[in-house]
């Protein structure tokens, strides 16, 4: 039922996110705790939770399912292809809050906003 109500009864007291779920809660946790249980095979990194050891092994897999629906370009991670896609589609969603120029990443963004740091400081 929290699904649609949106209720997060479980709070981190470390960072105050908030969960619907206690399985979700749970492995948060870990990444207060330090504790990186899943470890790659091929490298010996090592990860708070499986699915993340999961995407990781792509890297050495060369694994790339997720493919631009505009020009065939395969990424390994979604995350990627969403960016990606921006430059077909225009969408530029981050927004510099002084200039108000736009970027198709949040990164661009935060390198975009160093140009403005001494104006910002008044120096």
């Amino acid at each position: 039922m929290r699904i649609h109500t949106g209720d997060r009864p479980f709070e981190c007291t470390e960072c105050d996110k908030r969960f619907k779920q206690r399985s979700a809660f749970s492995i948060h946790k870990l990444v207060h705790s330090g504790t990186k249980p899943y470890q790659c095979s091929l490298c010996q990194q090592v990860f708070s939770q499986s699915g993340h050891l999961k995407i990781h092994m792509r890297v050495h897999s060369g694994e790339k399912p997720f493919t631009c629906d505009f020009c065939g370009r395969k990424f390994a991670l979604n995350g990627n292809l969403k960016v990606h896609t921006r430059t077909h589609t225009g969408e530029r969603p981050f927004v510099c809050s002084v200039c108000q120029k736009a970027y198709y990443n949040s990164s661009s963004l935060k390198k975009h906003m160093k140009t403005h740091e001494q104006h910002l400081s008044g120096d």
